[in-house]
This record gives structure tokens, C-alpha cells and sequence, in this order.
């Protein structure tokens, strides 16, 4: 995603966590003093409202960031506060005018958040005001009947509100990290957004589940209880069925005879018959239904689903704690500069003299470039190539310094500072923050080497 995207998106987000503080006590307000039940479609018009406005501005300001449009930006606040006049007006005129105020902040503050930038209502003051209004609002849903059946969109409001919270500072606090670089226009390293949001998100869910953790359990437990219930109901009803099967294979009809008296409990006796097997087969199920608890005690929870749920557990769990850790990787050789000083010649060229001879001749050297197709790599070799004439020339340049330091040095030498600031700064953005160079960008690269050689030799001599 390239950056224009980014702050897009990243300004949606902003805007939305505004809706989401101020749509609750909008609600409330809307239901104790203009007695209003529909308040779920009058989120749906203030989030139409804000997005449409933020839309209208981006593209008013598309293609010409002038004066003059940012005036018209600013003066299309009349439209949206026009349609929620016309919306909120059978509601009554009270209701009217509060909606219109509403409708006129939000889209004034989606207004603003496109001149500035997008943490602009997500920083400072603004933060706890949010805060305040979100618990506000989850504290009188609680405590009022009339707010009951609203309590539970409020708390995900307050969920989806602190995610987009954690997001927004997440994004914001790197950003002020990498604008104090020492060059202000180095890039940042490739896909270091994409995992601090991948990082925050999971802290998020972790949080959530921490919070709801009785209550995942409760149900978890009631679920498997339920399914436990439904396997032994299944084995019942099938052993009874069974059961009656086999007991009318046995059954010889002689189980009551009406022409023995009462007392008679002979050996012949149909009832005695009945009774043992009664017991035999009471035994053989009972025998049956142990065995087949037994092999699914031990074959299938035991011997299964428990190592199941201890790999599932401690996989899940050592994923969590590697995307916290650091982690290091380790780049491929290069015979290019990757924050160590490399041979960036011919490995034949082994004397000294003739290696201080061969970087002198600089116009030869610099052809080598437009063998090289990838933009990206004539960067990096001309880096190359400046660092190795600044070792011969007698600076120490070891192979630990960064290009932070390397540039510390050079600034010691008169005249040096201007073109080595942007020969580093030019191999930053390729080197970490994985940007293709354009050919407009490498050939000042190639003309701030030559400039930086020549005030070298100048300066040696």
C-alpha cells in the first residue's frame, strides 16, 4: 500500500472513532429529551454524513491544493447540515436543530481531519474527551431501563473504539520515531506497518479475551457439556433399541399365565423367565455401555482431543510470544554496501597502489552503472562506489558504522555535507524502505557522487 493510501485509510479510521464517541450520548440524548426510537438509523445517516463529506473534500482538493478550494472544502459543510435538516424533520424542531448540530461537528471535524494529519482527533485533549463520553454513556445504559436494550452496542462501540485507538497511536508514535532520523527523509523498513498493526491487533484480542474470560468459559463448558450429554443420550437410545431387539428374539410368550394362581412361582413359571432375563441382559448392557465409555475415555479424549488441545495451546501460545519478540534476519551477500564496507571492484585487483589507481579513475568506474539494469541496485552500487574512494582517501570507515554514522563523518569535511546527505538519504529509502528509485533520482545520485569525490580530492590534497 503506498503512502497516499495509508494516510487515506488511516484518516477513515480516525473519523470513525470520532462517530463511535459521539453516537452514544447523541442516543441517550435523543431518547430522554426528543423520546426518539430510531436511533440505529440515525447512525446510519451520520456515518453516511461524515463519510460523504470526507469523500466530497478528497475530491474537491484532488487535483488542485489551492487556497481557493480549500474554501469551497470548508463551505460544503452546508449540504450535509442541509440533509439532516430535511431528515430530522419529522422528528419535531428541537429534534431538528440538535441533529443538524450534530451532523454540522462531525462533518466539520471529517473536514478538518483532511488538512491535517490523521491522528489529528485521536491525540491529546481530544483522547480522554472520547474516553469520557464512551463510559459516560456505557455507565447510564447499565443503570436506566430505558437504555438497557442499548448496552450491549455500546460496549462494542467502546471495543471497536479502543481498536482503532490502539491502531491510530500505534501508526502515529512510529511515524514521530522515524522523522527524527538524522537525514529526515529516509524510508522506513518494508512491511514494519503491516506488523506493528498485525502486533496491535493481537494485543487487542488478548485484552478482550482477558476480559471476557469467565464468560468464554461458561460457555465453552456448557457447550461441551451439551455435546457430552447429546453422545450419551445417542449411546442410550441406541442400547435401548438394541436391547428390545434381542429381548423379543428371547421372548417365548409364556411370560404370564392366567391359569396359575397367584402365589405360584414355579420353575416353569413365563415370569421367573422374565425376570433373569431382565438381569442377564441389564448386566450385558451395563457391561456394554463401560466399554464403550471406556474406549471413548481413553481412545478419543485421552489418547486424541487432550494432546489436541495441548498442541493447539502451546502452538497458539508460542506464536504470540515470537510475533513480540525481535526478530533478526539476515540479508543475503551482496558485493553492494549493506551497512559494511564490501569490494564493489574486481576481486583480481589485489595491490594496493593499483587498487588507489583503478578507484581514481572514476569515469570508468561510473560506466560500470549502465550495465546495471535494476535502479535499485545502481543505488546501492554507487553508495558503493563512494565509500570505498572515502576508505582509500584515508577515512576510517569500518564495517560496524551505519550510514547515520558514516554520515557524521562526512559532514566533517567542508562543502561535503549537502550532496553526501542526499546520496544517503537516497540509499535508505532503497536499502530499507524498499522504494525503487526513479531515473530522474538516480542520475542526481550519480551527479552528487561525482560532486562528493571531487570535494574529497580537494580536500586531501
Amino acid at each position: 500500500m503506498n503512502e497516499k493510501k495509508r494516510e487515506v485509510l488511516l484518516k477513515i479510521i480516525s473519523i470513525t472513532a470520532m462517530f463511535l464517541c459521539v453516537y452514544p450520548i447523541t442516543s441517550i440524548v435523543g431518547i430522554f429529551l426528543f423520546k426518539e426510537n430510531q436511533q440505529f438509523m440515525n447512525g446510519f445517516f451520520y456515518l453516511a454524513a461524515i463519510y460523504g463529506t470526507f469523500t466530497a473534500v478528497t475530491f474537491i482538493m484532488f487535483k488542485n491544493n489551492t487556497k481557493k478550494n480549500a474554501i469551497f472544502a470548508h463551505l460544503f459543510l452546508v449540504i450535509p447540515i442541509l440533509a439532516s435538516l430535511i431528515y430530522f424533520y419529522n422528528y419535531g424542531i428541537l429534534s431538528m436543530i440538535f441533529g443538524a448540530f450534530i451532523t454540522a461537528i462531525l462533518c466539520f471535524f471529517a473536514i478538518r481531519v483532511y488538512f491535517n494529519k490523521y491522528h489529528y482527533l485521536i491525540n491529546g485533549v481530544k483522547i480522554y474527551a472520547g474516553i469520557i463520553m464512551i463510559l459516560l454513556a456505557l455507565t447510564l445504559s447499565i443503570y436506566f431501563k430505558e437504555l438497557n436494550h442499548l448496552k450491549n452496542q455500546f460496549y462494542i462501540f467502546a471495543f471497536v473504539y479502543a481498536l482503532f485507538l490502539f491502531i491510530i497511536k500505534n501508526q502515529s508514535n512510529l511515524d514521530g520515531i522515524f522523522s527524527k532520523r538524522f537525514d529526515k527523509a529516509s524510508g522506513m523498513p518494508a512491511r514494519m506497518r503491516s506488523y506493528n498493526i498485525r502486533k496491535t491487533i493481537v494485543l487487542f484480542l488478548l485484552i478482550l479475551f482477558c476480559f471476557y474470560f469467565r464468560d468464554i468459559l461458561i460457555v465453552t463448558l456448557r457447550r461441551v457439556g451439551n455435546i457430552l450429554a447429546s453422545v450419551l443420550g445417542a449411546l442410550w437410545s441406541f442400547y435401548k433399541m438394541i436391547m428390545e431387539k434381542i429381548y423379543g428374539i428371547f421372548d417365548t410368550g409364556e411370560m404370564y399365565s392366567p391359569n396359575l394362581p397367584e402365589g405360584s412361582y414355579g420353575i416353569n413359571n413365563g415370569g421367573s423367565q422374565s425376570l433373569i432375563l431382565d438381569k442377564v441382559f441389564n448386566v450385558l448392557g451395563f457391561l456394554l455401555i463401560a466399554f464403550l465409555l471406556y474406549k471413548i475415555i481413553t481412545v478419543l479424549i485421552i489418547n486424541e482431543f487432550i494432546p489436541f488441545l495441548k498442541d493447539f495451546f502451546k502452538n497458539l501460545f508460542q506464536k504470540i510470544i515470537n510475533l513480540f519478540e525481535k526478530t533478526e534476519y539476515k540479508e543475503e551477500k551482496t558485493y553492494y554496501y549493506t551497512d559494511s564496507i564490501e569490494r564493489v571492484l574486481p576481486s583480481d585487483i589485489s595491490k594496493k597502489g593499483k587498487e588507489k589507481k583503478k578507484i581514481l579513475n572514476i569515469n570508468k568506474i561510473l560506466k560500470q552503472v549502465e550495465k546495471i539494469a535494476d535502479p535499485k541496485e545502481k543505488v546501492k552500487y554507487l553508495y558503493g562506489i563512494i565509500l570505498k574512494y572515502m576508505n582509500v582517501k584515508g577515512m576510517d570507515i569500518k564495517k560496524s558504522y551505519t550510514t547515520g554514522e558514516i554520515y557524521k563523518r562526512a559532514e566533517k569535511i567542508h562543502q561535503l555535507n549537502k550532496p553526501f546527505m542526499e546520496i544517503t538519504s537516497a540509499y535508505d529509502k532503497v536499502k530499507y524502505g524498499d522504494k525503487v528509485p526513479k531515473a530522474k533520482e538516480v542520475d542526481e545520485v550519480r551527479y552528487n557522487i561525482i560532486e562528493s569525490i571531487e570535494i574529497i580530492k580537494k580536500s586531501s590534497n
